[in-house]
């Protein structure tokens, strides 16, 4: 959720007292290319199994795939509601699965089932929204104002 909310919100500098600070180009590049791989493996992983070992197939996934990573960080740029509707989605999901579990639904009456569902998922979704909303607020007015 802290990822989800960090998405939502204005960046900030000063945050990141965790993350060492690099002094060297090619140490940073290092950095970037570890994370990047990391990140990236599912996806090559993924792509390679729906391939199914057709060479031409893997590398079509991987340019539609890249190509595909750089559209949608132009929409997310030019449009940056769509970070604000991912992370009510999230929020619904999670929402959800909290409303789903065992120990709430066995609380429940069996018809009242898919209410509790939708107003976990509906609180849910209000709930990240408006750490967002919140977040973003403290991120605008500095750390002299608070």
């Amino acid at each position: 959720m802290t990822r989800l909310v960090l998405l939502a919100g204005e960046e900030s500098n000063d945050d990141e007292e965790d993350v060492a600070a690099s002094t060297k180009l090619w140490q940073a590049v290092k950095i970037i290319a570890i994370a990047d791989a990391v990140m990236s493996l599912d996806n090559v992983i993924a792509i390679a199994m729906a391939a199914r070992g057709s060479y031409a197939l893997l590398m079509f996934g991987l340019a539609v795939s890249m190509a595909g990573a750089a559209l949608i960080m132009a929409l997310l740029e030019r449009f940056p509601i769509i970070i604000w509707a991912g992370a009510a989605l999230l929020g619904w999901i999670a929402g959800e699965i909290i409303a789903k579990d065992p120990l709430i639904t066995g609380a429940l009456d069996p018809a009242m089932a898919h209410s509790a569902w939708m107003v976990g998922g509906t609180l849910g979704a209000i709930f990240v929204l408006a750490v967002g909303l919140w977040r973003r607020r403290m991120v605008r007015r500095g750390p002299d104002e608070v």
